[in-house]
């Protein structure tokens, strides 16, 4: 009797022993996990804050760029020129629409308004690339496309003023198309400086 029960004792203690080592290794390794778990979220936090700073920075980059002498000048040159331009343009359009095409038939209105676009488009790209950004980029025909892609996009704009002011609510199409023109100043602007003419993409291409 005593032998068996020291057996049983001594089976009791057993499986009470891999219990705890069971529960120890157990222990051991939800810590692993939650410690992973609490490494991969500080790392993905740690990547978010980085893209935050390298955002800020890029910001930060964009605005004393837009701040500094080489800017002013270039907007200043920029206004010259895009003012020639939109003069050509408005001539271009008021010798049309006041000599053989009727304004006030929509078609021959757009007619009016593309042949003054293409006109100048034209004037702007030689202009924009030789005096107000100083485009080094060697790849002409490439950069003309894009300049004519980001032109269409302000065509467009100017044809929906044009369309809804003049043709729909009956306005003015020498007063709107004065109006229209500031804005596709601004957007051209802005279109050449960080796309077409941006410095570092034709710097990238060159090397």
């Amino acid at each position: 009797i005593v032998a068996v029960v020291v057996a049983l004792f001594a089976v009791v203690r057993f499986r009470v022993m891999i219990m705890e080592e069971i529960q120890t290794q157990l222990s051991a390794n939800l810590r692993d996990v939650a410690n992973q778990n609490i490494i991969t979220m500080e790392n993905a936090l740690n990547k978010k804050r980085d893209l935050l700073n390298q955002l800020a920075a890029q910001i930060e980059s964009k605005y004393k760029q837009l701040d500094s002498e080489e800017t002013q000048k270039e907007i200043i040159n920029y206004l010259i020129f895009g003012g020639l331009t939109t003069l050509i343009s408005l001539i271009v359009y008021y010798i049309l629409s006041l000599t053989i095409l009727n304004p006030n038939v929509s078609m021959e209105l757009q007619i009016a308004n593309l042949f003054s676009w293409i006109a100048g488009v034209l004037f702007a790209y030689f202009t924009n690339r030789a005096f107000v950004f100083n485009s080094k980029n060697e790849n002409k025909f490439k950069e003309f496309i894009t300049f004519t892609g980001a032109r269409v996009s302000t065509l467009l704009l100017d044809m929906i003023i044009m369309f809804l002011f003049v043709t729909i609510l009956k306005g003015n199409d020498k007063i709107f198309k004065l109006v229209s023109q500031i804005l596709v100043i601004v957007g051209n602007y802005l279109l050449s400086k960080l796309i077409v003419f941006k410095k570092d993409s034709y710097e990238k291409s060159s090397k």
